[in-house]
């Protein structure tokens, strides 16, 4: 079963990264978020956290008229995040990379089309959201300076670590993409991939 923790955490990093998409009835293990094609077509996708997730990747639950380059012959979408999935990722990542996919290239057959007041919407609550989020961050700073000592909890390091964590594993992302782009060579990628290993493997061992 998905650790609670993990699914608060995994929630957070889409609210901050993959706006657009919200939990199915408060359900954080699926999450409902609108895709567009590279003609302007919209279609609604739910990615669902299995049971055995970090261990295996979320999937997702395509509308049963669609096909489009990213989807296989047995209606999973396949990128390369989920085909080189490791539990240290995140779904954010996947939502991400699945929504860049999609808009590449057009829908073969014509799906449901979701109006874009329903992804406003979406995009309006996460909004909010954030700015709550972030007025408590405020708050919290302001009582900070307050205090004459500053404690950090164990729990405030390793949130500030996993974020640095992620911030990397971002930079490796587009770092491989840059290189499978051929935007960089074989030589510069190496060199970069060496140094943002190097920061991830100083950070994991950092108390």
């Amino acid at each position: 079963m998905v650790d609670d923790a993990r699914l608060s955490r995994e929630a957070a990093l889409i609210f901050q990264h993959a706006m657009g998409f919200e939990p199915d009835s408060g359900n954080l293990k699926r999450w409902r978020g609108i895709v567009n094609d590279s003609s302007g077509k919209s279609i609604e996708l739910i990615m669902v956290i299995p049971e055995d997730f970090p261990t295996i990747p979320p999937y997702f639950v395509i509308p049963p008229d669609i096909r489009h380059p990213v989807i296989d012959g047995n209606r999973n979408i396949v990128t390369r995040t989920i085909q080189r999935w490791r539990s240290d990722y995140h779904s954010f990542q996947i939502l991400k990379e699945v929504r860049m996919a999609f808009s590449l290239s057009p829908f073969v057959q014509g799906g449901q089309i979701v109006s874009s007041q329903n992804d406003e919407t979406a995009l309006v609550r996460q909004r909010d959201m954030l700015f709550s989020q972030l007025n408590e961050k405020k708050r919290l700073l302001e009582q900070m300076k307050s205090s004459p000592t500053i404690t950090i909890t164990q729990d405030t390091k390793k949130v500030m670590k996993e974020d640095m964590l992620v911030e990397i594993q971002n930079d490796l992302y587009a770092l491989e993409e840059q290189f499978d782009d051929l935007e960089i060579d074989g030589l510069d990628f190496s060199r970069q991939f060496v140094e943002l290993q190097k920061k991830y493997y100083l950070i994991m061992n950092t108390d």
